[in-house]
């Protein structure tokens, strides 16, 4: 898609609406337009996610004219800047929450599946955070790697709380949040 065609028609979908605008371009930009990347782009909007789904069922099957009258009618007429939600660079991501490799990897040993496997369950390990404390305390981990996924050392194990009572040391042991939680 040669000399913004592409950005073009995103404009005009989404903030113009010039219903004849794909009748009066040119035979050779008509060819260059490919429909599944109009659909790419208008899905990088979250706004716009659910018209892209809809349009992305019949891109294969129904012809520009009709895609494009089907997206200035359906799309709600807003300006909108279309940015790129690309594939992070490797090693330009800062690990956050539950995306660790050591966490990752102890999940990989305990479960028996691929890294890749355990990343998408992740997202369902943020919503159940319970249900990775046990495991975690099977394995040995460092103070600072329980800090990166949002955990002490008192979370998981409880707190020693020592008492000096008249010359003898009692030592109790206080339940941690999430031993509450699992009980």
């Amino acid at each position: 898609m040669k000399d913004n065609t592409l950005f073009e028609i995103l404009d005009q979908i989404t903030n113009t609406k010039n219903p004849d605008y794909i009748k009066n371009l040119t035979e050779d930009k008509r060819k260059n337009i490919n429909v599944f990347i109009l659909n790419k782009w208008l899905s990088q909007d979250p706004s716009l996610l659910v018209f892209a789904d809809i349009l992305n069922k019949h891109t294969f099957f129904i012809p520009l004219e009709m895609y494009y009258k089907i997206a200035v009618k359906s799309i709600p007429k807003s300006r909108v800047f279309f940015k790129w939600i690309g594939k992070d660079k490797k090693g330009t991501k800062k690990e956050k929450g539950l995306q660790h490799d050591f966490l990752i990897n102890i999940l990989t040993n305990e479960y028996q599946i691929s890294k890749r496997e355990v990343k998408d369950y992740l997202d369902i390990f943020e919503k159940h955070i319970k249900l990775i404390i046990p495991i975690i305390k099977k394995y040995p981990i460092e103070d600072r790697d329980l800090k990166r996924i949002g955990f002490k050392r008192s979370d998981l194990f409880g707190e020693v709380i020592v008492k000096k009572e008249e010359k003898k040391v009692v030592v109790e042991k206080k339940k941690s949040i999430w031993e509450d939680l699992l009980e």
